[in-house]
């Protein structure tokens, strides 16, 4: 969860869901897995999704951050590699919130290329377990 430096929650390190209660949420526009997350979020908060605005990519969103435009969620990949302990940004952890994505691998039983795309399947889960981010 990211929130403008300056903002009450900004001293703190973990919070509750219920302390987003009143916030403007920022998202991604329709189409966009962020958006359905924050939406969750909102509703399991009491915090409320802003219409008016919304971000085209994740950069987008985290510089409506940091002009205190609001509050959103940022995937941890990506907070890993964008934030800075310095930022504008505050990156807080949510209790009691998870969010995961799923992905899948699929092929035909028949197809001559299964040693290649068995290759993709432990090498993707290699890197999950290598970045802390496997279930």
């Amino acid at each position: 969860m990211g929130v403008p430096a300056e903002h009450p929650l900004a001293s703190q390190t973990r919070i509750a869901v219920a302390a987003l209660r009143g916030e403007r949420l920022l998202a991604l526009g329709s189409g966009h897995r962020l958006l359905e997350n924050v939406r969750h979020l909102a509703a399991a908060s009491g915090a409320r999704v802003v219409e008016d605005y919304e971000g085209t990519s994740l950069d987008s969103i985290r510089q409506m951050v940091s002009i205190g435009m609001g509050c959103s969620l940022f995937p941890e990949l990506y907070a890993r590699a964008e934030f800075r302990k310095d930022d504008d940004v505050k990156l807080l952890e949510l209790d009691g919130w998870s969010e995961r994505r799923e992905v899948g691998f699929y092929w035909r039983e028949s197809s001559g290329r299964y040693r290649h795309y068995q290759a993709l399947v432990d090498q993707a889960g290699a890197t999950a377990h290598a970045l802390g981010i496997a279930h």
